[in-house]
């Protein structure tokens, strides 16, 4: 069932063991999920069974809940900070899922931290450490759940184009401002897409 939290992350390895081996089941929802966050789940399985696999999604949602809080009042004021917490804390869906193996909430986090980052890298297009952290938070993100590629392509094309447009110095120039993040985001998110390639043939 849904609510269990061993389904999710045992579905996949049961039928792996059962035939012999890795395989790519496309019919298998698990075998295209991410590992950055069910590997959270898998560590905390083997460490104290599922209610410590069950405390990580609890962990992400409260973070999800902080970091909405901090990249809305950030932009918006306090109370529009306060209002994106408790619509994150108090979506429907947490009820069924923070209770379950699922990286739902590790992509909620992740993708608040990318916008909050691309957004400070926007106002500064300049700063590298701003870029890096853009890098490093498309990385996480890409890493943990297919639906993010499109969040993570636009707002890095957004940035990219306003960094080239905004900096001054040659082009070569503005251009090199781009590799720091493109590299971090390639190395967190990569050895998922390489897994892929290797077991099944495809990347994606």
């Amino acid at each position: 069932p849904h609510s269990e939290s061993l389904a999710s992350p045992l579905a996949g390895p049961k039928l792996y063991a059962e035939h012999g081996g890795l395989l790519f089941f496309p019919s298998l929802v698990h075998s295209n999920w991410q590992f950055l966050v069910q590997t959270l789940n898998l560590w905390g399985l083997v460490l104290d069974g599922d209610r410590q696999a069950q405390l990580t999604n609890y962990v992400l949602w409260a973070m999800a809940g902080a970091a909405a809080a901090a990249v809305a009042g950030r932009h918006f004021g306090a109370r529009a900070g306060a209002m994106a917490a408790l619509l994150v804390l108090g979506i429907r869906a947490a009820k069924d899922l923070v209770g379950s193996a699922t990286d739902m909430f590790g992509l909620t986090f992740y993708v608040l931290l990318f916008v909050g980052a691309a957004l400070a890298w926007w106002e500064a297009p300049g700063d590298r450490r701003k870029a890096a952290l853009v890098g490093l938070c498309a990385g996480c993100c890409a890493a943990t759940k297919l639906l993010a590629l499109p969040i993570v392509a636009l707002t890095l094309a957004a940035c990219a184009g306003r960094a080239l447009v905004s900096l001054p110095g040659p082009v070569s120039r503005r251009a090199r401002a781009l590799v720091v993040p493109a590299l971090l985001a390639t190395v967190v998110a990569g050895p998922f897409y390489l897994k892929n390639w290797i077991v099944a043939g495809n990347p994606v």
